[in-house]
């Protein structure tokens, strides 16, 4: 049985359970009491409808029908015990920051803990409700906010970063969906609080903090992709959670990602002067709003803002109370001021209301109406933004709206799809990897799967029965792009640690480690006869491999950027390749010069491929465009 600690085990709620409801047997305190002894009072939890539901469990709203005081809406978040152990999640640690940061003189910044409770399979978490929702459904509906409330939005944050962080603790899944919204324009002032902390973490500083990657990949910094070589290393997830932030405040300006895919964020890890600041400048963002954002995202971790420093900013320093903001060597025992123009009083706007205040009419529980800083357009497709613990009605949870930030590349799912061609059904599901994949191909007779992962492992897959055969590991950084060679007995892999590997299928052993590019290889492939290997990289190279002895025979040079995917004509004698420049080259083989270069293009292309018979080449791009080439 887990041991709990103290401040846990404190707030655990005398609970049983009927059909219908869920029984907590509370014993009031004196001052709840006008005379005599305290009494034992008895309420009556009823599950209203979901809010929310994740890998790990599901969040409900329930409403208190008898004996309520205060609160009588509430969302409970049911955690799986076995689904949290099988992923070696300590569903404790959530438990005991969220017990920790609803005392007193935090209640301001965080969600507050109402109670917890158990079975034998499930954790039950009962947390204040937020009818507004959360920050991530209030930019998706608005496009992006206003400087002035990025601003405060920003404040709060921070905030709440600075105190979590003076008492050693890092949240380490800082994004908008877990940014809870207490009050908002056009009926108050901002007020928001943080929430989720699932994968918390408390830092002892006397021991070293291994490298498991946790929390949500796009507003991941680059040295958890691994993209500073070398273990053991230690990783400053405090500095992580500003990484995180600037993400964060990036987003809420422009309503766009800072980096569109790993490969990006890697090649700006290499080159700090290449930020992505014209979303902003676009959005009218000001001067000291791109230099706060590039603050919080310098490359080295070292380099970044902390959270007392990121509250003294220029851009932020307006906001900041007459009193000195907390310092992680501050004292603790200081009661936090309310949030900065929040304008709110305990009496109204919360969440979780008196009986008197409202009722569980569907009309109390959407949110109030949202100012529209500009037209929605439809310039890009719809894509579906999750959040699994974002404690929001169903109102909230609207059609996906356009011209949301794609995460696709960085926050899929850690499972493949194999679907059928005719129908367009889901015939199998593999499972293994612990993280997203982004590679995946057949074998030349079909019988196999390879996938790469951001796990930093390759799994080979039996099609007919979806078992894992095996997992090649060997990597030191997440897995971009993987292949068969023509004969299906040997598999090459591009990552982001520079190289190229080559492995036997059969036995699952790397047989040659392919050294020389400057950045990380998103694009591997061999030729037709199998005896070269081509490789794109983030150093705006390609290389061509002799397969047997591994040597590089050419570097082709021409890109103006990274190159993102190569491929070799059907009778192997050109190549194509597809960069970031907006262009596609084709290459003589032999002599390794440009024959040609196509444009038209107007973002990144990802992807390029030739037609069987040679003669046509497509493309696809970040333009949202495919276009299809005719071969001179």
């Amino acid at each position: 049985m887990s041991r709990y600690p103290d401040l846990v085990q404190g707030t655990k709620l005398d609970t049983s359970f009927t059909d219908d409801y869920t029984v907590h047997e509370h014993e009031d305190s004196e001052d709840e009491q006008c005379l005599g002894r305290p009494a034992r009072r008895v309420e009556y939890w009823r599950t209203e409808r979901p809010l929310a539901e994740g890998g790990f469990g599901e969040v409900y709203l329930q409403q208190c029908i008898e004996g309520r005081r205060r609160v009588y809406l509430r969302a409970v978040k049911v955690l799986s015990k076995f689904k949290s152990r099988a992923k070696n999640i300590n569903y404790i640690t959530e438990l005991e920051v969220i017990a920790k940061f609803s005392q007193k003189r935090y209640s301001n910044y965080f969600v507050k803990l109402l109670g917890w409770y158990d079975t034998d399979n499930d954790l039950f978490i009962a947390m204040e409700y937020f009818p507004l929702g959360d920050l991530q459904q209030y930019i998706s509906k608005n496009q992006s906010l206003p400087e002035p409330d990025a601003q405060q939005v920003s404040y709060q944050v921070l905030e709440g970063l600075n105190y979590m962080h003076s008492e050693n603790f890092a949240h380490r899944d800082i994004k908008p969906g877990n940014i809870l919204i207490k009050s908002c324009p056009p009926d108050g002032s901002w007020w928001i609080k943080l929430s989720d902390f699932g994968i918390s973490k408390r830092l002892d500083p006397s021991v070293e903090q291994n490298s498991t990657v946790k929390g949500t990949w796009s507003y991941m910094p680059p040295e958890l992709f691994g993209y500073e070589s070398g273990t053991p290393r230690v990783i400053n997830y405090q500095a992580a959670d500003m990484w995180s932030a600037g993400e964060m405040v990036f987003r809420m300006l422009s309503n766009e990602a800072v980096f569109p895919s790993p490969q990006v964020l890697l090649r700006y890890a290499a080159q700090p002067d290449f930020f992505p600041s014209e979303p902003l400048e676009r959005n009218g963002a000001g001067k000291q709003a791109v230099d706060f954002i590039r603050s919080l995202m310098r490359p080295a971790p070292g380099d970044r803002l902390t959270s007392s420093q990121a509250l003294d900013h220029p851009w932020l320093r307006p906001l900041r109370p007459s009193a000195p903001v907390i310092s992680a060597m501050a004292s603790r025992s200081t009661a936090p001021t309310p949030p900065m123009g929040s304008g709110l009083t305990t009496s109204n706007g919360w969440g979780t209301a008196s009986s008197t205040d409202m009722s569980i009419s569907r009309a109390s529980l959407s949110a109030p109406p949202r100012p529209t800083t500009r037209p929605l357009t439809t310039s890009a497709p719809a894509i579906e933004s999750r959040s699994s613990d974002s404690l929001f009605p169903p109102s909230l949870r609207l059609a996906p709206p356009t011209n949301q930030p794609s995460d696709k590349a960085w926050d899929g799912e850690s499972s493949i799809n194999v679907w059928d061609h005719d129908s367009g059904a889901c015939i199998q599901t593999l499972k293994g990897h612990s993280s997203s994949v982004y590679s995946v191909t057949f074998s030349p007779d079909g019988r196999q799967i390879i996938s790469g992962s951001v796990d930093r492992t390759i799994k080979i897959w039996d099609r007919n029965s979806g078992a894992c055969m095996q997992t090649l590991k060997g990597h030191g950084g997440l897995v971009l792009s993987v292949t068969f060679s023509p004969d299906g007995r040997q598999i090459i892999s591009g990552s982001v640690d520079r190289t190229v590997k080559i492995w036997d299928r059969n036995s699952g052993t790397c047989m040659q480690t392919l050294e020389g590019h400057g950045g990380s290889v998103g694009s591997v492939t061999f030729s037709p006869d199998g005896r070269q290997i081509i490789s794109g990289s983030d150093d705006d190279t390609i290389k061509i491999w002799d397969c047997n002895s591994g040597t590089c025979m050419q570097t082709l040079e021409g890109h103006g950027n990274s190159v993102c995917s190569v491929a070799f004509s059907p009778d192997g004698r050109q190549i194509i390749s597809g960069s970031d420049d907006s262009t596609i080259k084709i290459w003589d083989r032999d002599s390794g010069a440009c024959a040609q270069t196509l444009k038209g293009h107007s973002s990144p292309v990802r992807s390029v491929a030739f037609s069987p018979d040679g003669r046509q080449i497509i493309s696809g791009s970040l333009d949202s465009t495919i276009k299809v080439w005719a071969r001179d």
